[in-house]
């Protein structure tokens, strides 16, 4: 017997008709023209958007920087909020600065901006631009932020749940603020900021945010300290970059109210047996004297203090009252702690610390 035929001649006789061979070839022209279509569509709208990058690119290299805010503390210092922008091969980077109206070259804060893959118009709005709370640009901050996890009184372990408490004296425009805050740790985090303008400016241009996390007092700092210590409070990790715009002052950082005796004992208090106090120094003449000299007036209430280089010309300065608290006795064990924040936190610090402090 003969198989039944799947198709019929009489099916296969109407699809070779003249009229149906028109209607496919009709439907054959129209997916070929949709599809045509939506590739053109799709690739000239690429085309816009590359030849827009580039404007955009080429407009923001050629203005290389905007002033966004200028504005004056309660001494009447005056500081300025800009934007800075250049291009390297094609890779653009931006940076918002806080720095000083009479000597620009002083920056009181960098936080690094973030620069989506396609720029479009809305960047040539200065405000536009986001700020990258998860990175920080100055080293001294970094470091400032890393000291109590590279000696080990605050932990990235799963295994210590408890809070650890950070106090942070002299807010700036927040970006070591925002950046304790990404950390993948149980902080709470206390900031005293003495000028209420200096506070605006965090929270309007770094965006600082404040949260059960993050608290930020607009008050005298030695006040704050005061406070504390009558009320038998204990922080793990002190970072004091409180600083003077004074120039008749050699050592700017830090001010010259944070040198007072009855202040620094207030500090160690507050360290109390086993947290970590770091304080950024910075002069701008008779530098290694005047490093000395705060070393030693601090070493006076801390059961061990000492400075670690992090660039050719700053160091900062670490105390605790740990027993062990020691660089040469403890180096590798700090160089690697520094080594896996770097590795956690995306900082850069191992290299030139293991480097300059040899």
């Amino acid at each position: 017997m003969r198989e039944k035929e799947k198709y019929p001649a009489s099916s296969r006789m109407k699809y070779l008709h003249p009229r149906y061979r028109r209607r496919l070839i009709f439907a054959s022209i129209a997916i070929i023209y949709l599809i045509y279509c939506i590739f053109f569509h799709d690739y000239e709208k690429a085309k816009v958007s590359r030849d827009t990058h580039a404007e955009v690119l080429r407009n923001i290299t050629e203005t290389r920087l905007h002033i966004l805010h200028e504005f004056c503390d309660s001494f009447g210092e005056c500081f300025k909020v800009k934007n800075v922008y250049w291009n390297v091969a094609g890779n653009l980077f931006a940076q918002r600065m806080l720095v000083l109206r009479s000597n620009p070259g002083v920056a009181l804060t960098m936080a690094n901006l973030k620069v989506p893959e396609v720029l479009t118009p809305a960047y040539l709005d200065p405000l536009h631009w986001k700020v990258d709370k998860t990175t920080l640009v100055s080293a001294y901050n970094a470091l400032q932020a890393a000291a109590g996890f590279i000696f080990g009184s605050i932990s990235f372990s799963n295994l210590d749940s408890r809070e650890h408490r950070v106090l942070q004296i002299g807010l700036g425009g927040g970006a070591t603020t925002n950046f304790l805050a990404t950390m993948p740790v149980e902080l709470s985090i206390d900031v005293v900021e003495l000028e209420p303008t200096v506070y605006d400016v965090a929270k309007k241009y770094f965006d600082l945010t404040e949260n059960e996390r993050v608290k930020v007092k607009i008050e005298d700092g030695v006040k704050f300290m005061e406070r504390g210590v009558n009320e038998n409070a204990q922080y793990d990790s002190i970072l004091l970059d409180a600083c003077t715009t004074d120039v008749k002052e050699a050592a700017l950082c830090p001010a010259p109210v944070f040198r007072a005796p009855e202040v620094i004992e207030n500090l160690s208090k507050l360290v109390g047996s086993t947290g970590v106090l770091s304080v950024n120094m910075f002069a701008t003449r008779d530098r290694e004297a005047q490093q000395e000299m705060i070393e030693s007036q601090y070493q006076t209430f801390f059961l061990k203090c000492f400075s670690l280089r992090f660039n050719v010309e700053q160091k900062m300065l670490f105390c605790s009252n740990r027993k062990d608290f020691s660089w040469n006795g403890r180096k590798q064990r700090i160089l690697g702690n520094l080594k896996d924040f770097d590795l956690r936190m995306r900082t850069n610090l191992h290299s030139a610390i293991s480097t300059l402090n040899e």
